[in-house]
């Protein structure tokens, strides 16, 4: 597994994504992967708080984030919700309809786990 963090974040998000990204990996039964490779950009967004791109063939994904977030929960459910369609992506597990249901459930179970580990 790869993870690559771009766009210059503060050391504090560097942190904040190299841990959430790793515990994702984890708890979504990723690990088993030999090939998954993760590009990570902040930057400015308006009225958005991120997406993820599937890079067609090589299981090569970017997640673009929103650095001026509002708050250090929001930036992390975040995180965790673009993981979640990388997992159904690559699982091919989810009905198009029920994506976001999805990765918000994730979002709020995992984000709920890392709070209450003290991992954030």
């Amino acid at each position: 597994m790869n993870l690559t963090i771009t766009s210059n974040p503060t050391e504090l998000d560097r942190v904040f994504i190299d841990t959430t990204v790793m515990y994702c990996i984890d708890r979504m039964n990723l690990s088993r992967l030999q090939e998954l490779n993760i590009t990570v950009e902040c930057c400015e967004l308006e009225n958005e708080h991120g997406w993820v791109i599937e890079h067609i063939g090589n299981r090569d994904y970017t997640i673009t984030l929103a650095s001026n977030y509002a708050t250090i929960r929001d930036f992390i459910e975040t995180i965790i919700h673009e993981m979640a369609h990388i997992r159904q992506w690559i699982r091919n597990d989810v009905v198009l309809s029920e994506a976001e249901t999805n990765a918000d459930d994730w979002a709020e179970k995992l984000g709920n786990e890392m709070w209450g580990l003290s991992l954030i």
